[in-house]
C-alpha cells in the first residue's frame, strides 16, 4: 500500500503552520521533509506529518490547569 501524499494547502490545514514557518523548521530538523514530485512541486507523506503531530507536546492553552 502506497503512502498518501498531501500537497501544501492539505498540510497547511492539518499542521496549522504558515509555508514560511514548514521551511524554517524543515531546515532545522524540526518539521519532516517534503518529497519533490516535480519540477515545482512537493508533497509530504500523510503518515509522516500524523506521526510528527502525535508526538508534539500539547498546547497548554488546549488543556487548560483543572480542566
Amino acid at each position: 500500500m502506497s503512502d498518501q501524499l498531501l500537497r501544501f494547502p492539505e498540510v497547511i490545514a492539518l499542521v496549522k503552520k504558515s509555508r514560511g514557518t514548514i521551511y524554517v523548521d524543515m531546515k532545522r530538523g524540526d518539521f519532516p521533509m517534503s518529497i519533490s514530485i516535480g519540477r515545482r512541486a512537493v508533497a509530504w507523506k500523510r503518515t509522516e506529518l500524523e506521526t510528527w503531530l502525535s508526538a508534539r507536546p500539547q498546547s497548554s492553552a488546549a488543556h487548560p490547569p483543572g480542566a
